[in-house]
């Protein structure tokens, strides 16, 4: 009996490109410009500008859009925490899964957004000993 000789595709994301050094994104240069035809790398970065011109220069660029609030309910199901979830991730479905699965994110953005609403809300003086804090 004779093996297959179909050879799959493999892809291989890369989280948060953006935040690979300079050295790095060079000794990942030589990969991009020899690839292995067997292999997909996806390279995922938030801010693209970080990423180097010559690795830019070598890779396809898709932009992903914000995903609209009732996917990302559709995403969530009946989570605890439901609408502060859907309000916190900010179209994000990434972003989603970390706050519903992390209560510590979820209450680390709280606490961010109720120090906006202290700025907002307080007097020059609050603002001032506020902004001396979080410095």
């Amino acid at each position: 009996m004779a093996k297959p000789t179909a050879t799959k595709t493999l892809p291989f994301p890369m989280f948060d490109a953006d935040r690979l050094t300079a050295a790095a994104q060079n000794a990942l240069l030589k990969t991009l410009e020899e690839p292995n035809e067997k292999n997909i790398i996806i390279l995922v970065a938030q801010n693209s500008e970080k990423i180097l011109p010559t690795i830019k220069s070598r890779c396809v660029v898709k932009k992903f859009n914000l995903v609209g609030s009732e996917e990302i309910a559709g995403m969530l199901g009946a989570e605890k925490n439901r609408n502060e979830i859907i309000f916190w991730s900010l179209g994000r479905p990434g972003r989603t899964r970390v706050l519903a699965d992390n209560s510590e994110a979820l209450s680390a953005r709280k606490k961010t957004g109720e120090e906006f609403e202290n700025i907002i809300r307080g007097n020059v003086n609050d603002r001032f000993v506020l902004a001396e804090n979080l410095s």
